[in-house]
């Protein structure tokens, strides 16, 4: 079984770090990102070089609409 784990505001900080050490750790990503797109990219190739399925999704989650 694929672990995949989705780390909200991982472009940048915190979320990046998360996104980062889940991707050592085997896990396929979805990389989440509100407006840095240009670093959600960055992080997003970081981690695809160990976890080549992950993908990068943007959206605002703090809008219940």
């Amino acid at each position: 079984m694929q672990k995949v784990a989705v780390v909200t505001g991982s472009a940048q900080g915190l979320g990046a770090a998360m996104a980062q050490a889940l991707a050592d750790q085997g896990f396929t990503l979805v990389v989440h990102y509100r407006r840095s797109r240009d670093k959600a990219q960055e992080i997003l190739r970081q981690v695809q070089k160990k976890a080549d399925r992950s993908i990068a999704v943007q959206g605002d989650l703090a809008n219940q609409k």
